[in-house]
């Protein structure tokens, strides 16, 4: 049956009543007036304007759908799966069983999106076989063989084959063959194959294959194969590194230390000291034997004991002076080369 408005419709049970439809084959179009729809296969169903829906199906949940300005494009059946499905404004679903609910959402591959049926579904991008199935959320995206599967949160990545699966949260990327997987927290990255799995936390990073596994913490950063942070604020660099205590940097793990090359010489007091500073400062509190051991006053010079009476009072009394005299100047002395070694210590910092 078609309209008098320029429609065509071709098959048993063809149906285009809206202004300039078409409808080809068994059970094909609407029986609701939808302008401009396009109904090409058994049983295609459009449900709206502009629709357009391609592929063959058997009666039942299995038969292809469009909406509004959306494009629907698989076959399928009851058996074996249903038609593609874009069921609202501006949708795209190609491929058997592939569904795009919620306005602006695409999936393209067989079963890409199925299951993501849940109210409030928007603006979701699923691309491969078995993509973005079972989410709940918008704005969220995924690319490869089954990655982004079961996914409730909203703008998550998930690039390559099955990453990005059993998320619960917000903004987290995965890319890599199962990197990002199993993570509940927000703005997580994953880089690289099995990369930042398991991960309960946020603000977590993950570069290298297998990095950034198996953590409870937040604000890590792992780089390297291998290399895990697990605690709070830590920073692992390099592969198999570990950093277990919080808020500190290693490049190594126990019994596989590295050295850090090529570290300029420390200006502030929070600066790291290389081992040329470190042999100044040696040489310089070596150059005086004052350094090696505290400064010990000078024994005074002996004093004769003499009997006192008028002939030798005058000759006691400047032998008393002239003692005095030679200790005030050995004191001195040792103030001076107290003085020297502390300056160079000074300028060797």
């Amino acid at each position: 049956m078609a309209s008098d408005g320029g429609s065509t419709a071709y098959g048993q049970a063809a149906s285009a009543p809206g202004f300039g439809s078409t409808a080809i084959g068994r059970g094909a179009g609407s029986s609701v007036a939808y302008d401009h729809a396009t109904a090409v296969g058994t049983n295609a169903l459009v449900n709206g304007n502009y629709a357009v829906v391609i592929g063959s199906s058997s009666q039942g949940v299995a038969l292809p759908q469009a909406g509004l300005y959306s494009i629907a494009i698989g076959a399928g059946n009851d058996g074996d799966g249903p038609g593609a499905r874009a069921n609202d404004t501006f949708g795209v679903a190609i491929g058997t069983g592939a569904f795009a609910v919620g306005v602006r959402s695409t999936s393209v591959g067989a079963f890409a999106g199925f299951g993501s049926t849940a109210a409030g579904n928007h603006r979701n991008s699923f691309f491969g076989e078995e993509a973005g199935q079972n989410v709940t959320g918008g704005g969220n995206t995924a690319a490869g063989l089954a990655a982004g599967h079961t996914v409730t949160g909203n703008v998550n990545s998930a690039f390559g084959n099955s990453a990005g699966q059993a998320v619960t949260g917000n903004n987290n990327l995965a890319a890599g063959a199962l990197s990002g997987t199993t993570v509940k927290g927000s703005y997580n990255v994953a880089y690289g194959d099995n990369a930042g799995r398991n991960v309960t936390g946020n603000n977590n990073v993950a570069i290298g294959r297998n990095s950034g596994r198996t953590i409870a913490v937040s604000n890590t950063t792992a780089i390297g194969t291998n290399a895990r942070a697990t605690a709070q604020q830590a920073i692992a660099i390099g592969y198999q590194s570990i950093a277990n205590v919080a808020n500190t940097v290693s490049i190594g793990s126990a019994g596989g230390e590295r050295r850090i090359m090529n570290v300029a010489a420390a200006v502030k007091n929070t600066d790291a000291v290389n081992l040329k500073q470190v042999k100044q400062l040696i040489a310089a509190a070596s150059a005086s034997p004052a350094a090696v051991a505290a400064p010990v006053a000078p024994e005074p010079p002996a004093v004769s004991v003499v009997a006192v009476g008028p002939d030798n009072a005058r000759h006691s009394g400047d032998d008393i002076r002239r003692e005095l005299a030679e200790l005030r100047a050995l004191v001195r002395q040792q103030q001076q080369r107290i003085a020297q070694l502390e300056s160079r210590v000074a300028s060797a910092r």
